[in-house]
């Protein structure tokens, strides 16, 4: 999970400190698309791992593929030389930031229950006061004022976070669904999640 959350975080920032201007658009797409790909493979691949073998073998797949990155990165990425900043890191907007996503996940798993609905209130707490602070500091963790003063940057930002959450949260839920309501095998289940991650693969 920290090691999603790095790529998640960094990967357009990598995009555009490699290549050019004109190659950005095509390179973000692909990336998208390489997303996409993966969320259709995903669970066709998952489905017949646990229905053959046990969902523990779900974990080991990825290692051949993640060594191979591992090592093109390493061997072909050429990255821009640090520049040291003298900006103090933002530990308070960090803390808030942390908090406030923590809280989020845990009211989202126990949501039927009153400790849930407790957690996502003090989530928006955090969040009230990790924009404050953001906003008072003049280098923070996340420029907020970006979200308002760029309007286009601020709807595309909310777009990409009302299609992530509408995609993986129906993918997710619906194999649950399929599974143990419908009554359908993992690899079946998995070859019925394909047809509309194929077709974002295919719009990107």
């Amino acid at each position: 999970g920290g090691s999603a959350a790095m790529i998640f975080a960094t990967s357009n920032a990598i995009i555009v400190s490699i290549f050019p201007v004109g190659k950005r658009g095509a390179v973000m797409g692909l990336t998208s698309g390489a997303v996409y790909l993966g969320i259709t493979l995903g669970p066709v691949l998952g489905g017949y791992i646990t229905a053959w073998f046990s969902w523990r073998e779900v974990f080991l797949l990825p290692l051949p593929f993640l060594c191979s990155a591992l090592w093109l990165a390493s061997d072909k990425l050429v990255l821009e030389p640090h520049v040291p900043s003298d900006a103090p890191f933002d530990w308070a907007g960090l803390f808030f930031f942390v908090c406030t996503l923590s809280l989020a996940l845990f009211g989202a798993s126990r949501f039927y229950e009153p400790v849930g609905w407790f957690a996502f209130m003090l989530s928006a707490a955090s969040f009230v006061n990790f924009v404050k602070t953001e906003s008072v500091k003049e280098k923070p963790l996340v420029n907020v004022g970006l979200f308002t003063s760029n309007r286009v940057f601020g709807m595309a930002c909310l777009s990409m976070v009302l299609a992530y959450s509408s995609s993986f949260s129906v993918s997710f839920l619906l194999s649950f669904y399929l599974q143990y309501i419908a009554g359908y095998s993992p690899d079946t289940a998995g070859l019925m999640l394909v047809v509309t991650a194929a077709c974002m693969v295919v719009v990107t």
